[in-house]
């Protein structure tokens, strides 16, 4: 596209150019030598205005008449749309619930306190989502977790045997924050009890 204003405004000065001189040997008396001479730039002014605008013409017709933007996928590799077609769409993955850094199990094996924290702050996390996402009728940001558990329990999200469950895992995890001693075999059974937990209340 830029080529081609180029080639198009070269030929539209030469073109001015040949008009200036054939003016000016037309109207202006000279001698046999200088018309000789002005006739000869005449004429390749006009052949290289005549050569650009050729130019001109043929690059616009070798264009295509639509342009296609960089990441259309009709310009993408077929194999690189198939591996586009497998990645999740923004908002999807901004919506899925993902665990960031490292698992319960993975600190099980070096702190079994850290863990059961890490267990608590993903129940509460899910426990204060689904509060925002029903419109339960209490301050999701501010009520304590064992609020939260009662309001999912009054709205009939969960049964009083998981809501017994999920009380016993907090209360487990409440006493490993604040230190009491727990062996790794009991930590991994509440670990265990609560990943359960999570994976009901990530459906809901």
């Amino acid at each position: 596209m830029k080529r081609n204003r180029i080639n198009l405004a070269l030929g539209i000065l030469l073109a001015a150019i040949a008009a200036a001189v054939l003016t000016s040997t037309v109207r202006l008396p000279l001698e046999q030598g200088l018309q000789q001479a002005s006739m000869l730039l005449l004429g390749l002014a006009a052949m290289a205005a005549l050569s650009s605008f050729a130019s001109t013409v043929e690059n616009s017709a070798n264009a295509p008449l639509v342009q296609f933007p960089s990441n259309d996928r009709r310009l993408t590799p077929p194999g690189q749309a198939r591996a586009m077609d497998g990645l999740p769409d923004r908002r999807e993955r901004r919506q899925s619930p993902t665990p960031w850094g490292p698992s319960t199990d993975d600190l099980l094996e070096e702190d079994p306190a850290l863990a059961l924290a890490k267990l608590r702050i993903d129940l509460e996390g899910e426990l204060r989502r689904i509060a925002q996402v029903r419109k339960l009728p209490l301050e999701t940001r501010h009520a304590p977790i064992h609020q939260l558990a009662d309001a999912l329990l009054l709205a009939r999200l969960l049964d009083p045997d998981q809501d017994r469950n999920l009380n016993s895992v907090l209360q487990d995890c409440n006493a490993a924050i604040h230190g009491t001693d727990m062996t790794a075999e009991a930590a991994a059974t509440v670990i265990k009890t609560g990943t359960r937990l999570l994976g009901t209340l990530r459906h809901l």
